[in-house]
């Protein structure tokens, strides 16, 4: 098992072919779908043929191994996405029966991108219908399995994506957050996940950091909204030049070109030093953070650079090492309604305290935000901000889904939609959180974040209180979701980290996060 920048380079190198490496996950893909559910539309024959044409460009030597890296890093590279993300020929049923025989018309921007940088599409992923559950399954393709534990959640909505990636049957899935869907998922199956800034950027023409036209029937020109693109992964090497390539000509706005190191692309927010596929533990090597490591993210983040020239604050260009970082952890978000957190949480959450507190030689601080126990709540109000109506995008734009219609339908087992959808459309019909009280409180929640992580500071936070659950067991503990949905209700960058497995061999880790200027 390798990493797609490492395989990228073998290609390059010509110790590898492109059509090698697809094979070898197209075949990987065959063994492990029958058993996990996640692959639901494919293009492996197309993907092959695009391999063979990938090898013949390297081989007529019309680019340089220099030009290649730079004008197609990913050349010959597999990658999957989700269904809901519009993919040329493939199904794009957003989990919707109404929608079982849609294909699409033209690929997302973001897959775009992907192809221009000279990766191989395989094929589509697993979801809940329409993004909007934190489990995955639907009534067109079924339940997608845990490849940990076949009886565990993989999450949602990009459960898909994070169970295949996990099984080793793709390196690398373009992927979307409203919620949670890229963190919650890449937890469950030990993985990475990255959620950009959201939202439009003041005083800045950027809608998103990341492009989000295709994705679920988004127009890309939406302002205010959560959701945004991200990548999936399992190596942190990959999390870096992925983001860069999902980014797009945003790239040169941000002007970071000129500043980067790319021989660091392994090394992002301070996460390459957790080495999950050798067990979980830390490599003590991996310090001093170089300048791409940090400083890229941080940029990325929307942290210490000017909008208008993209120019990074780091004028000395210099490795950033830990004493230029201080690093805060919260416990829990005191949600009084979320589950405790459990013991191989907590320990995964002091693991990281312990090891920066070492390497540091400083003192860790523990910090207590009161406003994060209204996490739930405030990302309840802001859904009713976001610019699609649920019930209408249930019946595919033809009209509104009735819950009192559909639910004697589901006790019968005649309802086209599942039972999640239809407990969010019960929902989305009880009153909303006073909107005062929402926006003061998310303005002061934020707020205190900037205030206090200043601008050098690393929010420490758990990913969520246990480890994967088991399937439906979502609809007894509607208030843990909060522990990822707080980072879209704020807007801020979030990375889903591994920390390895606990004693039943389930995955474990923590959410990692900077502010905003």
């Amino acid at each position: 098992m390798e990493s797609a920048s490492s395989l990228a380079e073998r290609i390059r190198n010509k110790e590898l072919s492109a059509v090698e490496v697809v094979e070898g996950f197209v075949e990987r893909i065959k063994q492990v779908n029958p058993l996990i559910n996640a692959v639901v539309c494919d293009r492996f024959e197309l993907a092959l043929k695009e391999a063979v044409e990938a090898d013949e460009l390297i081989g007529s030597g019309k680019l340089t191994k220099e030009q290649l890296q730079q004008q197609k890093p990913f050349l010959g590279i597999p990658f999957t996405t989700k269904d809901s993300t519009a993919a040329k020929g493939l199904l794009h049923t957003l989990g919707l029966v109404s929608r079982r025989n849609t294909k699409a018309t033209e690929d997302a921007d973001a897959v775009v991108l992907m192809k221009e940088a000279g990766a191989i599409l395989l094929g589509t992923t697993n979801i809940p219908e329409l993004n909007m559950w934190c489990e995955t399954r639907n009534n067109v393709f079924g339940q997608t399995l845990n490849p940990y534990n076949t009886t565990r959640t993989v999450g949602g909505s990009s459960g898909g994506e994070a169970s295949i990636i996990a099984a080793n049957g793709s390196p690398l899935g373009l992927a979307s957050d409203i919620g949670g869907s890229i963190r919650m998922p890449a937890f469950y199956c030990g993985i990475f996940g990255h959620k950009p800034t959201s939202g439009k950027w003041k005083n800045s023409s950027l809608h998103w950091l990341t492009p989000m036209k295709g994705f679920t029937r988004r127009t890309g020109k939406e302002e205010k909204t959560m959701v945004t693109a991200g990548p999936m992964c399992r190596y942190a090497q990959d999390l870096a030049p992925f983001l860069k390539v999902m980014i797009g000509n945003n790239i040169s706005k941000l002007n970071l070109d000129k500043q980067l190191n790319p021989e660091a692309g392994r090394c992002i927010c301070c996460l390459h030093m957790w080495s999950f596929r050798g067990g979980g533990g830390f490599g003590a090597d991996s310090w001093p953070i170089s300048a791409f490591g940090l400083a890229f993210v941080f940029d990325l983040m929307g942290k210490e650079s000017d909008r208008e020239t993209g120019r990074l604050a780091c004028k000395e260009r210099r490795p950033v090492t830990l004493e230029d970082v201080s690093f805060y952890y919260m416990e829990s978000s005191g949600d009084p309604r979320a589950s405790s957190i459990n013991q191989a949480m907590q320990q995964a959450l002091f693991k990281a305290v312990s090891h920066f507190r070492e390497l540091s030689g400083h003192p860790i601080q523990k910090v207590t935000f009161p406003e994060m126990k209204y996490s739930f709540r405030l990302w309840r109000y802001w859904m009713t901000k976001e610019p699609m109506v649920f019930a209408e995008e249930l019946a595919n734009r033809e009209g509104c889904v009735s819950p009192f219609q559909e639910l004697p339908k589901l006790l019968v087992g005649q309802s086209d939609f599942t039972l999640a959808s239809l407990l969010r459309l019960f929902n989305d019909m009880l009153p909303s959180e006073k909107a005062p009280w929402a926006e003061k409180t998310t303005e002061t929640l934020l707020a205190k974040i900037v205030a206090k992580l200043g601008d050098n500071g690393v929010l420490l936070y758990p990913s969520h209180p246990t480890p994967a659950s088991y399937h439906y067991s979502s609809f007894l503990r509607p208030y843990n979701f909060g522990y990822w949905a707080v980072f879209n209700v704020l807007h801020l960058p979030v990375t889903q980290v591994p920390m390895g497995i606990d004693r039943d061999g389930l995955p474990v880790g923590i959410q990692v996060s900077l502010i905003l200027e």
